[in-house]
């Protein structure tokens, strides 16, 4: 074929060197660190030592956390803590709280249909995607064409057979009581229920065209590919949709003909996400800012931007004016959103800069302490660092404070570094918003409520309806 389509993984890229006569089994990342030892990634051997078949073989993939229930990767901030569970005697594989896993998976999802799994959910899984050196070819692989390697990839690593989940890793675990829930699964070629294993389960899936990836909860496999073999434009629009609509990273082109290359920057493979296509925008106050440094020193660099807390008084309908503010009334209570320093030019960074010297407050006018913090009275916030500004604007409901449209990854994340809740990805200024005021921006509750609705997303596109 032309070139190859696969599954754009949330986890870890790692090459896996399998050394026997050594009696090592490694895993490097792209920066030369072993994560064998230090993310507690080595728990996977027992099932490298019964997928892959030659005595030394180097592997390059993915190492992720698959869920058997919802038969789909889980949120990349789940895959340490999921991995150093598998170390834990102390959890039970009922455990759905393990590691501060709920709070790590929050981190990485809005979807609030999403739940916390047990660690019997799981799967520990490494997707190799590529050879690039096998001692039985010879030595080095990575010149060959990718038909050619995908070959050997199929011959190196065997695929568990069906009704098989995983083999099982790590330490003993108290198993799932009644023997019952969780995801069900067996351990390597037992299909033994989950009650009857006290070990969460791990395995190797290769990306091999056309072929089934990874399981359910039965160890029945899920006929969904990871891996297409493609040759028209057709072909990539028709799976970068389907994995858009399953909500997954995207997907990577890969040339047929090109060697493999560290770095994937020579043209021979091609990623595609959503937020490279996908953007959408929302308004939000800057309320505070911190100084930059180096070339941006002395200049307002970073804007801590906040949504209304609270419904803005009605409008005039007559004059399209907000009612006058009695002196000494209190003002409006906001909520911190996000902080975002890119997107601007020097010089619209030097105008934005000029303003706000004009709106600040001294930082310890009016403020009150919030985790050791100093924030204004009208603002709500979580007592983060994140949150912290070297200034605030001392009137938020001054016509010149700035409205910024912050232009993001369409799908939202959970975060507590801000009051708000919801965080952007990718964010970044899109234009200073001339035209509104304070008054114009989203009400916080309102926000949640529209993601909410949208499954997580800041924005529907034409193929969600």
């Amino acid at each position: 074929p032309p070139f190859y389509i696969e599954k754009k993984f949330d986890g870890y890229r790692i090459q896996l060197h399998v050394d026997r006569p050594a009696g090592t089994v490694r895993f490097w990342t792209r920066n030369a660190i072993d994560h064998g030892g230090q993310s507690n990634f080595g728990i996977l051997g027992p099932a490298v030592a019964a997928q892959v078949r030659p005595a030394r073989v180097v592997l390059d993939g993915e190492l992720s956390v698959w869920r058997l229930s919802r038969r789909a990767e889980e949120p990349f901030n789940l895959l340490r803590p999921a991995w150093n569970a598998a170390g834990d005697a102390s959890l039970g594989l009922g455990d759905s709280h393990f590691c501060g896993a709920e709070e790590a998976a929050s981190a990485a999802t809005a979807d609030p249909d999403w739940t916390p799994p047990a660690l019997a959910d799981l799967v520990l899984l490494y997707a190799p995607f590529d050879v690039l050196w096998l001692a039985e070819a010879g030595g080095c692989t990575a010149h060959l064409p990718l038909p050619a390697r995908k070959a050997l990839l199929a011959a190196v690593v065997g695929r568990l057979p069906p009704g098989t989940v995983g083999v099982e890793v790590g330490v003993e675990h108290a198993p799932v009581a009644g023997g019952g829930g969780g995801g069900g699964g067996g351990g390597s070629g037992s299909g033994s229920r989950t009650g009857a294993r006290t070990r969460m389960l791990g395995r190797l899936e290769p990306l091999l065209a056309g072929e089934p990836f990874m399981c359910d909860s039965a160890g029945t496999p899920v006929p969904r590919p990871a891996c297409l073999a493609g040759s028209t434009p057709a072909d990539i629009e028709a799976a970068y949709r389907s994995a858009d609509e399953r909500g997954e990273e995207g997907i990577v082109v890969k040339g047929a003909a090109a060697a493999w290359s560290p770095g994937e920057r020579d043209g021979g493979w091609v990623k595609m996400k959503p937020e490279y296509e996908r953007l959408h925008e929302v308004d939000a106050l800057v309320v505070g800012f911190n100084y930059g440094t180096g070339h941006r020193g002395g200049l307002a660099s970073e804007y801590v931007c906040a949504l209304l807390d609270e419904r803005p008084p009605a409008r005039d309908p007559a004059t399209g004016l907000l009612p006058h503010r009695p002196p000494g009334a209190p003002l409006p209570r906001f909520a911190t959103f996000v902080r975002v320093g890119t997107g601007f030019t020097m010089l619209e960074r030097e105008r934005l800069d000029a303003c706000l010297q004009e709106l600040k407050a001294p930082r310890e006018g009016g403020a009150e302490a919030a985790g050791g913090r100093h924030f204004p009275p009208w603002l709500r916030v979580a007592g983060t660092a994140s949150e912290a500004a070297d200034q605030w604007v001392a009137d938020p409901t001054h016509p010149r404070t700035p409205v910024l449209a912050l232009k993001a990854d369409v799908r939202v994340t959970q975060t507590r570094s801000y009051a708000v809740g919801l965080g952007l990805r990718h964010v970044t200024i899109a234009r200073l918003q001339e035209d509104r005021c304070w008054a114009d921006i989203p009400v916080a509750r309102d926000f949640l409520e529209t993601i909410r609705q949208q499954k997580g997303l800041l924005g529907r596109s034409r193929e969600r309806g």
